[in-house]
């Protein structure tokens, strides 16, 4: 190869190197590209979930799946839980973040605080969390709560979520 021919092919290169970045530069995002799936809008979210828990273990709440070409950004998690023996103890709760197979995306450990009794056989416990968390389109919230000891027909849990619903466009 002759030093002439070399020095075409490297100018050939650069301009078509340029030609790339000119054109990548200025293009516009498809419709699978992350730039495509920015915010449209942002409005706020509540859910408020209760049910008694079942005699057998765990106790768990399930939220509302996230619509598609959504996302759900929750801030606060606060929940009530009763039981109605002094037997019975609160081993671990837990936001999970869980996918269309019912896999987990992620856990967030929330800690229940003895808040007294609402009668001498009703055990009261809280919780109040300011959390970052968030489920894509078709994920959904969960509550895990695992007690040890006996529970009774009248235990029960209920959690709210808010934060903000973000549509992507």
């Amino acid at each position: 190869m002759t030093m002439k021919h070399l020095l075409g092919v490297v100018a050939c290169a650069a301009i078509g190197l340029a030609a790339t970045v000119l054109t990548t530069s200025n293009a516009s995002p498809g419709p699978g590209s992350r730039a495509a799936l920015e915010d449209v809008s942002r409005r706020p979210f509540q859910q408020y979930v209760y049910q008694p828990c079942p005699i057998v273990f765990p106790c768990i709440l399930n939220f509302a799946p996230v619509p598609p070409r959504s996302r759900l950004d929750v801030s606060n998690v606060s929940c009530l839980i009763q039981f109605g023996s002094d037997l019975t103890v609160m081993k671990f709760a837990q936001l999970l973040v869980r996918n269309e197979a019912d896999g987990i995306v992620s856990a967030s450990t929330l800690v229940p605080i003895a808040i007294g009794s609402v009668s001498p056989s009703r055990n009261s416990w809280a919780a109040n969390h300011a959390v970052s968390v968030f489920a894509s389109a078709r994920q959904h919230f969960q509550i895990l709560l695992e007690v040890g000891g006996p529970l009774t027909a009248n235990d029960f849990m209920g959690c709210h979520v808010s934060g903000q619903m973000v549509k992507l466009g």
